[in-house]
């Protein structure tokens, strides 16, 4: 997922990326409230988009349509 969302962040420039460890008392809180037994989870504005095993081209593809971008 990192990798992939670096190179989202190359063709959105304005695209703002945050690692929250799945550990930490943030990470532990946004499972919590999320239902998220296991990571990664992908949150775009504070809404979960993918959690778990997650399809790349989906969830870029709603990243991109989330921000307005266009195939």
């Amino acid at each position: 997922m990192k990798r992939i969302l670096n190179e989202l962040k190359k063709e959105m420039s304005d695209l703002a990326i945050e690692e929250i460890e799945f550990g930490s008392p943030a990470g532990s809180k946004l499972a919590m409230e999320n239902g998220i037994l296991y990571p990664p989870a992908v949150f775009v504005d504070g809404t979960l988009i993918a959690k778990g095993k997650i399809d790349a081209d989906e969830m870029v593809a709603s990243i991109r349509e989330l921000n307005g971008v266009r195939d």
